[in-house]
């Protein structure tokens, strides 16, 4: 089975979409079937590919949407008559017509989707937001998989064992993104400071995609904050697991720290982000702030102070979050790629009566 990958990541994009294409690119490529990636050639493309195992197929970054789109059939075409073939489809640009032309030539396409929408040509659509439910998709002709059981969350951040709550916060994990273009990260350790008698480590995490770095460093000089940044880190897993807090975006951090059971406080940074951060909030699995932008220093401080001082606030979201992921999403959407590909297979070589 070929499995090819339509994604783009830039400074405007982030890099959520191409985190979870990677996560079950890692499960798939792990099975013993091939990858690609069909990108637009961003620096930050370049950048998160560049250890990556799989073929990479790059689209200007310029190009126009047919440009984008002649690029896609020619990758089809360049592998015609093989039975399997799936385009995973994660991007807003224009969906209807880049799945259209890749059903058009034959593959099969798997979208990722976030607004429960329909407007796609595709096979199956998974949405593995906390709120998405099949019923969102009744007029949606093809397999729906939704919900936290489809979380594409990466198998390396699958736990052997759940760390405990601890009674005393000592370590802090604060993440806003691989971009966070508006450099809001500012904001929350703006509200950190003005926490008294501090004797917390903050681990600070600056995406691979962010840009106001001397700015946050000419903060963390000037602060009483005891902080520790890290720059792009390999092991994010590893600062998840040591964080007795997490301060967090609600993109695909707040599903690794769920599976982690991570204690999180989350903000809104992106539209696309609203109707997950109420699912969380709603089951109890984060507390969400709302939108950073609108909220006041003294708010975010004065939740952060509180969370930090109440363990059994702590203890009720790690609960609520290890009871309702179990990080074994990108196998279950694979399997039904699979499954797909075998009925498929089969009604191809019956033989007519």
């Amino acid at each position: 089975m070929l499995v090819g990958f339509r994604c783009d990541t830039s400074k405007e994009i982030g890099l959520g979409h191409v985190k979870r294409c990677l996560s079950l690119a890692y499960t798939v490529f792990n099975a013993g079937h091939d990858v690609h990636f069909l990108m637009r050639e961003t620096p930050e493309a370049i950048a998160v590919m560049q250890n990556q195992p799989h073929t990479v197929y790059w689209i200007d970054a310029q190009a126009n949407t047919a440009s984008a789109i002649q690029a896609l059939e020619a990758w089809i075409n360049e592998y015609p008559g093989s039975l399997g073939h799936w385009l995973v489809f994660d991007a807003y640009e224009e969906p209807w017509l880049q799945t259209q032309a890749a059903k058009n030539l034959g593959a099969r396409v798997l979208v990722l989707d976030d607004f429960k929408s329909v407007a796609y040509a595709a096979d199956v659509v998974v949405n593995g937001s906390a709120d998405a439910q099949e019923s969102h998709y009744a007029n949606f002709n093809g397999t729906a998989l939704c919900g936290l059981d489809y979380a594409l969350v990466h198998p390396d951040f699958k736990p052997l064992s759940v760390k405990p709550v601890a009674q005393t916060v000592q370590r802090i994990l604060v993440t806003l993104g691989g971009s966070d273009r508006r450099h809001r990260i500012l904001r929350v350790l703006e509200a950190l400071s003005s926490i008294e008698n501090q004797t917390i480590v903050y681990d600070v995490v600056l995406g691979p995609a962010f840009t106001g770095r001397e700015a946050v460093e000419q903060f963390v000089a000037q602060s009483s904050l005891s902080v520790k940044l890290h720059y792009a880190p390999e092991d994010l897993k590893g600062l998840l697991q040591s964080a007795d807090l997490a301060i967090t975006a609600c993109g695909t951090t707040l599903y690794e720290g769920a599976l982690l059971g991570v204690p999180m406080i989350a903000v809104v940074i992106a539209d696309n982000q609203q109707q997950n951060a109420q699912a969380f909030s709603d089951k109890n699995m984060a507390c969400v702030l709302g939108d950073v932008d609108t909220l006041a220093i003294q708010d975010i401080a004065g939740v952060v102070e509180r969370y930090i001082h109440s363990p059994t606030l702590r203890e009720q979201l790690h609960i609520a979050c290890v009871n309702a992921l179990d990080g074994l999403g990108t196998e279950r959407v694979l399997a039904c790629m699979q499954s797909i590909n075998e009925d498929k297979a089969l009604n191809e070589t019956k033989v007519p009566l």
